[in-house]
């Protein structure tokens, strides 16, 4: 029997490691399909074999047959051990150059190991996976979703799609759809969409199945709708408060106009005593006939009432001011359209009279697939000088463009003033 000896022992340790690291070379070069070094990988394989099986047969006596193996042992065995410690030495030498190549092939070339390890550092969950649902590829997020959603392993691509989809969920959480996308609210408070893509695959078509994290979307969706309710409760307090200030600037004209005609009163009595003491023309008796009525009719008539509908209200205003309003097509029926038109018949009925010194405001309403545009024109006297913005119009712009709409004025060939608005109005302040 051979005498144990501290040499051989330990280069037989270091002889079983360098196999077994050979193993794992040509396994990854499999994997990585690198058949030019799968040779040198199966050369380094083969060397560590016979090193181990040279120092299996000296530490065991296995030189009592006569076999080419064992007289190759025995030559090798009977090598000077610097001479065996320096071939170990280099064939682990080699072995780590080996591995080195391999590991940075893994790193600077796309392999199948590399994208499943890409996939498995995503947050997002992603599989793939045939019609009949045998899967193809899946990462690290998708099994923790598939297990927190459903409280099953993910086994087969197409169930797991349908359960997500018809909401077959495990107790606690909650699926809803959004624009056709399913959201899965889970226990821990996360929101999920899942979107599904088919891509061809060979000679069949691959599905795909993405669900990605949205509670911070989700989150910022809840917060906008409670902005949203809140916006629209206060845009329904101040179109009241508006409505308010309109009615009540209504009245404020029809008592500036009251004292106006008031004080015509007296012009008009000395003109009828010139009339009866020096005579006139029927044209003079039929002029001072209308003033007469006009005024006293406009004396005797009651105060407006806030509470009217803001067109009939504008429209009593126009007639008690003595302005004619011919409106063609449909006005706008509801707010917040309603109440920008009903400001500007307002405010044109106030230019009618203070600028252009008219008596008929025209009101010309014509409705689009999307919009309504309404175009104010009167009777009087055109401006000749350049129109400048201030105060009522450019309130009225304002509010218009507040409303989503424009506001156009035109002197050329007569004044005008076009109000478009679209028909869908989001949440504003009037």
């Amino acid at each position: 029997m051979t005498t144990f000896s501290v040499f051989w022992f330990v280069t037989g340790i270091a002889a079983n490691v360098l196999f077994w690291a050979a193993i794992v070379l040509v396994i990854l070069c499999v994997r990585q399909k690198r058949y030019l070094y799968l040779l040198y990988d199966l050369l380094a394989l083969l060397l560590c074999y016979f090193l181990v099986q040279c120092i299996a047969a000296r530490t065991s006596d296995g030189f009592k047959h006569a076999t080419v193996l064992s007289v190759l042992a025995e030559s090798f065995v009977s090598l000077p051990k610097w001479l065996i410690t320096l071939l170990i030495a280099a064939l682990t030498a080699v072995m780590v150059l080996l591995f080195r190549n391999h590991r940075r092939f893994e790193k600077t070339q796309i392999t199948l190991m590399s994208v499943k390890e890409a996939t498995d550092s995503l947050p997002s969950g992603l599989c793939f996976y045939l019609p009949s649902g045998q899967l193809l590829m899946k990462n690290l997020a998708m099994d923790r979703f598939c297990l927190a959603a459903t409280g099953d392993s993910l086994i087969s691509g197409d169930q797991l799609r349908r359960q997500l989809f018809a909401g077959a969920l495990a107790d606690g959480r909650e699926m809803k759809m959004i624009g056709g996308t399913p959201i899965i609210r889970l226990p821990d408070g996360t929101s999920w969409s899942v979107a599904e893509r088919e891509s061809p695959f060979e000679e069949t078509t691959a599905h795909m199945l993405l669900v990605t994290d949205v509670t911070e979307q989700m989150q910022k969706i809840r917060s906008l709708r409670d902005l949203q309710r809140k916006l629209t409760a206060l845009n329904e307090q101040l179109v009241i408060y508006n409505r308010e200030i309109v009615s009540l600037t209504a009245e404020r004209e029809l008592l500036a106009a009251r004292v106006r005609l008031h004080d015509e009163m007296g012009a008009d009595l000395l003109t009828i005593r010139r009339y009866i003491e020096s005579g006139g023309t029927p044209k003079d008796q039929a002029d001072i006939e209308a003033r007469l009525r006009r005024n006293l009719n406009f004396l005797m008539t009651g105060q407006a009432s806030l509470a009217r509908d803001e067109y009939e209200l504008m429209l009593e205003t126009a007639e008690k001011l003595g302005v004619r309003v011919v409106v063609t097509g449909e006005l706008p029926p509801k707010d917040p359209q309603k109440h920008v038109v009903a400001t500007a018949i307002h405010e044109c009925l106030t230019n009618t009279l203070r600028h252009a010194h008219g008596d008929e405001l025209t009101i010309a309403a014509v409705e689009r697939e999307e919009s309504f545009v309404i175009t104010f024109s009167n009777n009087g006297d055109q401006p000749v000088e350049p129109i400048r913005e201030k105060g009522g119009l450019s309130s009225l712009r304002k509010l218009a463009e507040n409303a989503g709409g424009s506001l156009l004025i035109s002197a050329a060939p007569t004044f005008s003033v076009t109000l478009t608005l679209p028909k869908e109005v989001p949440n504003v302040l009037l």
